[in-house]
């Protein structure tokens, strides 16, 4: 029997391995604005990785146009490697002014970039690069816009594009040349969302998210680290007998500094209780975004093979299905299609397939339902072929569920929203329970019931929290081993951080 783990996968995530290879990853230390660095110089030729390392903290991050004139000045690298390479920098963000980029070799202009002024600062987080010959050459960044300001939060030297950190958008830096020669060493497999072979990053690190600022001392409504965030996304963590190991996913992150901008990668890993050991893990893909509520979740089935579900938060961005190409295996993985869905929970049944249960936006429209968050089951026989999605309940202004299964019984317990004030004021507990991968359902007592449950007052509920005047936030779910159904819920006075809403009651 596959059983599932979640707790040691925070403790992994909190693992740090070494860098790969021989790639030279050096960061501007002076990273407050306006501030003038100890030099505008770094001298490859005369440094080893570890001497550039310490030489960039003497480095600008931000390259100025002429309005900061006693800033305005290039970054120059001098170089005199034996063989050629690839100077690659992470550009992490452009004034809102707009701004230029240019790259001058041996004193002569190579390439160029520029962005137009915006409604608000670029965020690029994207890494930049271009090919360089062996021997010496110095090679100048500079910005020439007047009102121009751009932040390069890291610089690489690499032997080939394939070796830059996997998970921030990639480029060649201007020229067609530069396109060229990127073009002959591109790893036609980066763009994950596509499948492929994956590429593995240097050490685990957990995507930091958070939400709705709330103008008191607490900041926002919640934020930290949220790598397995939220608790409707489940499993994330499956212990596997055949191989004795725990195959975990989580959502990562693009930073690897409090300075650089995020976006959220799928990561896959597993940890084998034979050795003690995890390997590096492996990048699904980059979601683009730095909303963890896109985080991934996993699912197992009868052969061994792993189903990695990739959720979008609402409707502007899209969601993905991966299988691995081989059993037990991180590797490689192929994309499967497969409708659009947030807030994942897969399981499998080794009768009958897939059961997906999950959260579509405004998913019953054309239905007459107005709920902005509508619970679905969704049914394959293989990962591979979908039934149409079955509407399970939409109540006001919409619910959260979480739900669990022992292989062929699955359980779902949710919330609703009320209007007018919505998800801020979550209230009661319901609860339904499906034996036939979510063809049939019943309520805790095995009263047959039939979606969807639209209404507050259904026979679903199991507590009314608003006749306590209590909110309530859904943990987890279970059962014992009787087989009862067991819930985790919290209760508070308001959604708000802060003793002024407990006590806070489990």
């Amino acid at each position: 029997m596959i059983r599932i783990f979640a707790l040691q996968v925070f403790f992994l995530l909190c693992l740090s391995l070494p860098s790969r290879g021989e790639l030279w990853d050096f960061r501007p230390g002076v990273t407050e604005r306006g501030k003038t660095p100890e030099t505008w110089t770094i001298d490859l030729g005369k440094l080893d990785r570890a001497e550039a390392v310490q030489s960039a903290q003497g480095l600008s991050a931000r390259l100025y146009g002429e309005k900061v004139a006693a800033l305005h000045r290039p970054i120059t690298i001098l170089t005199n490697f034996s063989e050629k390479k690839i100077l690659a920098f992470q550009l992490s963000a452009v004034t809102v002014a707009g701004s230029d980029l240019i790259l001058k070799m041996n004193g002569k202009k190579v390439a160029s970039q520029s962005w137009p002024q915006a409604t608000e600062t670029h965020r690029l987080n994207q890494i930049f690069h271009y090919p360089i010959p062996a021997g010496p050459n110095e090679l100048s960044l500079e910005v020439t816009a007047p009102q121009g300001v751009v932040l390069i939060s890291r610089y690489f030297i690499a032997d080939s594009i394939t070796e830059l950190p996997y998970g921030t958008i990639r480029a060649p830096f201007g020229s067609p040349e530069a396109i060229a020669e990127a073009d002959q060493s591109r790893n036609s497999k980066e763009d994950a969302p596509t499948g492929g072979r994956l590429n593995s990053d240097d050490g685990y690190r957990g995507i930091w998210y958070y939400n709705q600022p709330s103008d008191d001392e607490y900041v926002y409504k919640y934020s930290g680290g949220f790598a397995t965030y939220p608790q409707q996304h489940a499993p994330i963590a499956i212990y596997a007998k055949a191989v004795n190991k725990t195959f975990f996913v989580y959502g990562g992150t693009t930073a690897r500094s409090g300075d650089d901008p995020q976006e959220l990668l799928h990561m896959v890993s597993y940890y084998d209780h034979d050795t003690g050991l995890v390997p590096r893990p492996r990048i699904l893909l980059n979601k683009h975004t730095d909303d963890a509520h896109d985080n991934p979740t996993l699912l197992i089935d009868g052969s061994g093979y792993l189903w990695i579900f990739s959720p979008a938060h609402g409707t502007s961005r899209p969601s993905f299905l991966h299988r691995s190409t081989k059993p037990w295996s991180i590797d490689e993985f192929e994309r499967v299609e497969i409708p659009a869905y947030s807030y994942p929970q897969p399981w499998y049944d080794p009768d009958r397939g897939i059961l997906l249960l999950h959260t579509r936006y405004g998913g019953a429209k054309d239905l007459g339902n107005k709920a902005v968050r509508c619970l679905f089951c969704s049914h394959s026989p293989d990962g591979r072929t979908w039934e149409e999605p079955h509407f399970l309940a939409g109540i006001e202004m919409g619910s959260y569920g979480v739900s669990w299964t022992d292989g062929h019984r699955t359980a779902l317990t949710f919330d609703f929203h009320p209007a007018p004030i919505g998800l801020n004021a979550r209230s009661n507990l319901y609860y339904i329970e499906t034996r036939d991968a979510g063809q049939t359902w019943t309520t805790v007592d095995g009263t047959s019931i039939s979606p969807p449950l639209v209404s507050p007052e259904n026979p679903a509920l199991v507590y009314d929290s608003q006749k306590e005047d209590r909110l309530v936030y859904l943990k987890d779910v279970n059962f014992d081993v009787e087989g009862h159904p067991v819930v985790l819920l919290l209760t508070s006075r308001g959604y708000e951080s802060g003793p002024k809403n407990g006590p806070r009651e489990w």
